[in-house]
């Protein structure tokens, strides 16, 4: 395989797995995880980035040893060796992304119904879930380049904008009045699993090494990258507590930063939050599709499903170590 044919560089592969990680849970499940940890969400936040970098550890030495488009599924053979353990795994893993997928176009669809006024009906909410699952599989189809090219257009401006809104949030709060709630180490706790799930996406960078130029170096800084960058947002969770009170917070659950953009700049705070949600959402779909392709073709490759499964992206997905068939 040419060098021509190696299509992410590491500034890609480092927004691909910010877009992974910053989907739908970051603009979504910040009221659900507050009704736990209530004033501690920051804190709950920060322990859920530690628990997952020793899997970004994981994943990144794995990566780097074995660079793949199959990424985790190249893993579990790799380990396991060809046979129903592994076979069986990344089947799971394929239809894990299905489900991650359908959460995504479920948020995409639900701000979109937000920042309609709610005017949409409920087959009409379900139109543009299954419209921009349609959009974000053809970007794919247009190669790894674009895909990276779209996450980095995305995720560029949902960072700004939740970095501007954290600052001037934090600035117009008043924080003299500011009570920091009773301590739970169970409700942190529940907390931190939930908004656990906004990292859950770094996965999908290793599906990218293999169209690295050296992916033994750059996956690692690519996926620890992400992590730290996903990590510092956590002051737009900072911002809405100091703006919002916990009452407000679990009413406004499913666009709870919307609502808290609109009391720092009014209506222009609402629309560009919710369009930062909405570029999120895409953009973790946009991942989780390279990642699911990505998956389907090395199984299909291999021989561990049915080719069906695999189609037209095998012409699409190839390996530098491709020669070396493990079944």
């Amino acid at each position: 395989m040419s060098n021509k044919s190696k299509g992410i560089s590491l500034f890609s592969a480092t927004v691909l797995g910010i877009g992974g990680m910053m989907g739908a849970g970051l603009f979504s499940l910040l009221g659900t995880a507050s009704s736990h940890a209530d004033t501690h969400i920051p804190l709950a936040f920060l322990l859920g980035a530690i628990a997952a970098s020793f899997s970004v550890y994981s994943y990144a030495k794995l990566g780097a040893t074995f660079p793949s488009s199959g990424g985790p599924a190249t893993f579990t053979v790799m380990s396991f060796g060809p046979g129903v353990i592994s076979g069986g795994l990344n089947i799971f893993q394929y239809i894990a992304y299905f489900i991650a997928a359908a959460l995504y176009a479920a948020g995409f669809a639900e701000y979109t119904n937000t920042l309609l006024g709610g005017s949409l009906s409920a087959l009409e909410v379900k139109m543009v879930g299954v419209g921009i699952v349609i959009l974000c599989a053809g970007v794919n189809l247009l190669g790894t380049d674009i895909v990276g090219t779209a996450e980095s257009l995305a995720i560029g401006f949902v960072t700004i904008a939740l970095l501007l809104f954290s600052a001037e949030g934090i600035h117009v709060a008043n924080i003299q009045n500011f009570e920091i709630s009773s301590w739970s180490i169970n409700g942190i706790a529940i907390a931190t699993g939930i908004l656990h799930i906004n990292y859950q996406g770094f996965g999908v960078v290793t599906n990218s090494s293999n169209a690295m130029q050296e992916p033994q170096k750059e996956l690692p800084l690519a996926m620890f990258s992400a992590l730290i960058m996903v990590t510092s947002l956590c002051t737009s969770q900072l911002a809405v507590i100091l703006l919002l009170s916990q009452a407000q917070i679990v009413k406004y659950s499913g666009h709870v930063l919307a609502d808290a953009a609109q009391i720092v700049a009014g209506k222009t705070g609402f629309i560009v939050i919710g369009t930062s949600a909405l570029l999120a959402c895409a953009a973790a779909l946009n991942a989780t599709i390279f990642a699911a392709s990505n998956i389907a073709a090395d199984m299909a490759k291999k021989g561990s499903i049915s080719e069906a499964l695999g189609g037209s992206v095998l012409k699409l997905r190839c390996e530098p170590w491709q020669h070396q068939r493990l079944l």
